[in-house]
């Protein structure tokens, strides 16, 4: 019985993100919103949205790497978790005199 259960805990735990679906949601400023899907057992999305872009990398099955770059000063934020992550930035707009406010979450859904 102990076996079982270990057994199935193993299998559990080593479960790859292949079962599931891998979306990104990008956000600059309060309303442009964009979001994707990786392409069937896709690992990696990319989203670019004017002068930013967002890239979200499954790594080992289950770790999600977020990163999230300013093309035009070339800030950069990256963040790792289990299952999913989520980077915020504040940065230059595009015009250097004023501040945009990034966001980018990836995860398995």
């Amino acid at each position: 019985m102990t076996k079982m259960i270990m057994a199935a805990m193993a299998l559990l735990l080593t479960t790859s993100a292949f079962a599931d679906d891998f979306i990104c949601t990008m956000k600059v400023g309060q309303f442009l919103t964009e979001t994707e899907y990786a392409p069937y057992r896709g690992r990696e999305v990319n989203i670019v949205m004017g002068e930013y872009s967002c890239n979200g990398v499954i790594d080992n099955n289950i770790i999600v790497t977020t990163t999230l770059v300013s093309n035009t000063n070339g800030d950069t934020k990256s963040v790792s978790d289990r299952a999913s992550s989520k980077v915020t930035m504040t940065t230059l707009d595009i015009w250097g005199d004023g501040q945009e406010r990034l966001e980018c979450e990836c995860g398995l859904n």
